[in-house]
């Protein structure tokens, strides 16, 4: 975190300095786009990009699907009944059910996740 605190403070100097200190700077991390200026993610920790695994730990159901978001806020959605996902859904009917979930690939481009997701579909998963 340090880190990205200096690169903000000099991120926001070039910009005050690029105005000549007609303006006020701030971020707000808010949108996409201004995280994107910064780099200094922890990857592990904020993984996308991924086509995943979740497998029922009563019933051994599986479940494959992929996206482009962060993994723990997607896994988040499934494992929330309210939410209209297959996960979810099976989690309101089975109340004792409990998904256990893994990446199996990463891919930055959709069409290659989604491929990747067909073929991990077709196969039968263990």
């Amino acid at each position: 975190m340090p880190q990205n605190k200096n690169e903000s403070k000099k991120f926001i100097r070039k910009l005050s300095s690029f105005s000549q200190d007609r303006f006020k700077f701030k971020i707000l991390w808010w949108t996409r786009k201004t995280k994107s200026l910064f780099n200094l993610k922890d990857k592990v920790k904020h993984v996308a990009n991924v086509v995943y695994l979740g497998t029922c730990l009563n019933c051994q159901v599986n479940y494959v699907g992929e996206t482009c978001r962060n993994f723990e806020i997607r896994k988040a959605e499934h494992e929330d009944p309210n939410y209209n996902s297959e996960p979810a859904r099976h989690i309101a009917q089975n109340k004792e059910s409990e998904f256990v979930w893994k990446t199996l690939d990463s891919a930055p481009q959709w069409k290659t996740r989604k491929f990747i997701l067909l073929i991990m579909k077709g196969k039968k998963l263990k």
